[in-house]
Order: structure tokens, then C-alpha cells, then sequence
């Protein structure tokens, strides 16, 4: 047991996070079992981490990518949207249309470091979220180009990242980059809750187009795996109601443990979508900090 964690008055394991005791299970239990990187690591690492992922899971519809129950490891991982019956009733739940049905669905708020705790207890080891807030679901704050390394190798991720931005920075947007702590980059700006999804996938779109058009010989934006012939792809189908992105310093479920990090452009060239992990993010943080601190402040109406 650690600085973190403490008994409650019936002996049991646990953590208190704004004003909650969570009973913390099975946190010997080692789940990257490459890197000796147990339940108790990840419960620690989003612990000290809340503040930031709470940044940006705060009213969003989350989408959570969880352990197996029996085998407990990240080689066993499914996904959860609609939250659980036995979830405490101070995780808060909101109710959402289908679009494509008279069907509603209920998705759990990650609003507190509480609900963070809690569900990471649960198995969660990754959230994903919206590119909307729960009170204006079909009008997103953000646009996601999300880039798909191909055969190219990832020189030309970084490459097309940059050609995003400029794109962007034509357009008077402001652009960030992340790793995915997968394979590639995402480029995302921050707009005013103005737009559709689907006026906002066009624009994607054509942003998309315009990179593409200029490399198409190493990138694309065709989706159809066995078309790109290589190519990097540029995504951006997670502009769409309902769909979902990485939560900016979330874990991934590879080797390694992985994070998914906002970076500055002058570091691009030194690093790749895994180079950030469990095992170096603190220091990372205390160097520079949440890159993406005034994300949201320099939001701009898209001009369609």
C-alpha cells in the first residue's frame, strides 16, 4: 500500500477522491504483464493525473475501453458506453437520442476525480470522449484529424501533422498535436459550439482533401484499408455524433503502457505516438506541464 491509498474503518483497501471512500479490488493484480505494471500503478497514475483528464472528460459522453473481467490483462480489453446498474448514484448520467433510430442511450459524465477512481477500479483503463458536451451534443467544440501511420514510416506522420496545421493556420484556427500512445498523431483545434457535426465533418473533409491532394502519394483519405496502398490515412470520422476520440493522457491498452499526450510542435521531430509512458509521464509533466492548458480559449468560429 502507498501515500495514496488507506483503510477505511472496516479494514478494507481504498482511496478517498472529492468527499467519496472508493473500496479499491484486486490491486496486486498485474496487468501489463510485460511490464510488471499492476492495477495499483493505474489507479496511482490517473489519481495523480485527475486534474488533467478530468480537464477533458469533463461533460462529455464517455465511451470506456475496459479489462476482461476473468483475464484482468490488457490483452483482454472491450468496450462500455452505457454505464453499469450497480454504478453509485453520485456518478452522474446522461440520456442521449440515436440518431439513426428513436432509441436513446445512457452515458456516464467523468466530471470528478471520484468517477475517475471509480471506474478505473472497474477496469477502465482508457476513456474516450466526445468532441461535444453533454448540453449541446450534436454541436462539437473541437475538430479531431486523426493520422494512421501506413508503410511510410513516421516521418510522414509528422509531416502531414504539420501540413494540417498550416492548413488550419490559413484558415485563422488555432492547431494542437497529440500522440495517440498508439501508432499515430492527432491534430485537433478548439472551435465556438456554432457548427453541426456534420458541418464540421465537411470542413474536415476538406482540410483532409487539400493535405492529401498535395502528398497523394503517401497520404490519403481513403478509408477503405485495402485502397490507401500504404498510405497514410487522414481520419476524420470521429467528427461525427456520437463517435469518439482518445482522452488526452489516458493509457492505452499495448505494451508498454503508453500515453496519449498533447506535445508542442518543436518537439515533434523527437518523438513518436508511444515515446510517453506510465513510467516517464511524471517527469515529463513536471518539465512542461499541460501543453494544451488554454486549448479551449482559443476557440474560432469555422469560416464554412
Amino acid at each position: 500500500m502507498n501515500d495514496l491509498h488507506a483503510d477505511n474503518e472496516d479494514g478494507k483497501e481504498g482511496i478517498r477522491a472529492g468527499g467519496h471512500w472508493i473500496e479499491l479490488t484486486h490491486t496486486d493484480r498485474v496487468i501489463y504483464d510485460r511490464d510488471g505494471i499492476t492495477k495499483q500503478d493505474i489507479i496511482d497514475y490517473y489519481y495523480r493525473m485527475s486534474g488533467l483528464v478530468v480537464r477533458y472528460t469533463k461533460d462529455r459522453p464517455l465511451m470506456m475501453q475496459r479489462l476482461g473481467w476473468r483475464d484482468g490483462s490488457i490483452d483482454k480489453v472491450f468496450v462500455q458506453q452505457r454505464p453499469s446498474a450497480y454504478f453509485p448514484k453520485w456518478i452522474r448520467v446522461e440520456t442521449f437520442e440515436m440518431k439513426d433510430s428513436n432509441e436513446t442511450i445512457d452515458h456516464v459524465l467523468c466530471n470528478d476525480a471520484a468517477s475517475l477512481i471509480y471506474l478505473v477500479n472497474q477496469g477502465m483503463i482508457t476513456p474516450h470522449v466526445w468532441a461535444s458536451r453533454f448540453d449541446r451534443p450534436d454541436h462539437p467544440d473541437q475538430v479531431v484529424f486523426d493520422l494512421d501511420p501506413g508503410s511510410g514510416g513516421f516521418d510522414i506522420v509528422r509531416k502531414t501533422a504539420r501540413a494540417v496545421k498550416e492548413a488550419l493556420e490559413r484558415r485563422g484556427l488555432m492547431a494542437f498535436v497529440m500522440t495517440t500512445g498508439s501508432k499515430g498523431l492527432h491534430v485537433r483545434t478548439p472551435i465556438l459550439r456554432r457548427h453541426t457535426f456534420d458541418e464540421v465533418r465537411d470542413f474536415a473533409r476538406q482540410i483532409a482533401d487539400e493535405v492529401a491532394s498535395a502528398s497523394s502519394t503517401t497520404v490519403t483519405t481513403e478509408m477503405r484499408k485495402d485502397k490507401r496502398r500504404g498510405r497514410l490515412l487522414i481520419d476524420v470520422m470521429r467528427n461525427a455524433y456520437g463517435q469518439n476520440s482518445v482522452v488526452p493522457y489516458a493509457l492505452r491498452a499495448r505494451a508498454g503502457a503508453p500515453v496519449a499526450l498533447p506535445v508542442g510542435w518543436d518537439e515533434l521531430d523527437a518523438i513518436k505516438s508511444d515515446t510517453f509512458s506510465l513510467r516517464n509521464i511524471r517527469k515529463r509533466i513536471e518539465d512542461r506541464g499541460d501543453i494544451w492548458s488554454g486549448f479551449f480559449g482559443h476557440a474560432r468560429k469555422l469560416r464554412l
